[in-house]
């Protein structure tokens, strides 16, 4: 039997999954900068109540971003702690890609969806993703770092999720999926991006866990814009 623990807190949602075989236990909170006070608990607690032996554990999957800074970093912390504890290996998951996947569990039916999250500053972080034929979200593209302004100005495909697109735009908030509305099925989606990026031999150990800043990306190509 398979044993992954997910973690995900790269926005307002801090969210928790034990997969264990064909049986998932999650736990989801909308904790807006509390994260910190209160994921170990919320780990013991769902550890406890599944009666999971930490050492029967066989990976942490973790969302890496991009997102709230703090967040990434308080997610990457905790994995890296049971990756050593545990010495188990880390399974890195886009943190968009899991927001897409659980766009895509409450609407099945959907081709493609566009995720654009608020990244502060004026500014969103942005990708496109389509099913594959196991219903498992791909990437199109590369994820971005755009200005809100660049957002307004795009033609969203598809399905519309994140809380970036009604800032500028409240009226258009009826035709969007907010991030609240998907957090019942972001544990299952965590681990459905895990396992697939686990398939792929994705798996790092924790001392080489890396933190997904679209930020250092985007750095980069200014430096070489201007040597």
């Amino acid at each position: 039997m398979n044993h992954y623990l997910a973690i995900e807190t790269t926005t307002d949602i801090c969210a928790i999954a034990l997969s264990q075989g064909l049986q998932l236990a999650a736990c989801y909170h909308s904790l807006a900068r509390t994260h910190a006070e209160h994921i170990l608990s919320l780990i013991d607690e769902i550890m406890a109540k599944n009666a999971c032996d930490p050492t029967h554990l066989e990976a942490i999957v973790v969302g890496t971003g991009p997102g709230s800074f703090t967040g990434v970093r308080l997610g990457l912390s905790v994995a890296q702690g049971l990756g050593y504890g545990f010495n188990v290996p880390i399974v890195p998951v886009n943190s968009l890609a899991v927001i897409a996947q659980a766009a895509c569990l409450l609407s099945p039916s959907s081709q493609c969806i566009t995720v654009a999250v608020n990244a502060r500053q004026g500014e969103c972080y942005y990708g496109v993703f389509s099913p594959d034929q196991k219903d498992i979200l791909q990437t199109v593209g590369e994820i971005k770092l755009l200005a809100l302004s660049d957002l307004n100005r795009l033609s969203a495909q598809g399905l519309r999720v994140g809380n970036a697109w009604a800032i500028n735009n409240p009226e258009q908030d009826h035709l969007l999926i907010s991030l609240e509305a998907l957090q019942s099925y972001l544990p299952e989606a965590l681990i459905l991006q895990g396992k697939q990026v686990l398939s792929k031999g994705g798996a790092v150990l924790a001392s080489a866990l890396k933190a997904n800043y679209v930020l250092d990306a985007l750095f980069t190509l200014k430096k070489q814009d201007l040597s």
